[in-house]
C-alpha cells in the first residue's frame, strides 16, 4: 500500500563522505544485497555495453519539506 505523495527534496552524497552507509545497507539487506553485487560483476565483464560500469555509486539522502 503506498501513502499520499509529499514534496521532498534529495541531495547527492558521494559514498566517501558518508561510508557509515554501506555498512547500514549491508546490515539490513545483507545476503541479498551481495548477491545483487556479484551479478553487477559478473554483468560487467560480459562485452556488452549496457552492463558497463556506467560510474561511481552515488547515495540520495531525501528529507519531506514543509510547503
Amino acid at each position: 500500500m503506498t501513502g499520499p505523495a509529499v514534496q521532498a527534496r534529495a541531495v547527492i552524497i558521494p559514498v566517501e563522505e558518508r561510508p557509515e552507509i554501506w555498512r547500514l545497507f549491508t546490515a539490513k539487506y545483507g545476503l541479498e544485497l551481495m548477491a545483487i553485487m556479484g551479478v553487477e560483476r559478473i554483468l560487467r565483464l560480459l562485452p556488452v555495453r549496457r552492463f558497463r560500469r556506467q560510474g561511481d555509486r552515488v547515495n540520495l539522502e531525501l528529507s519531506v519539506t514543509t510547503a
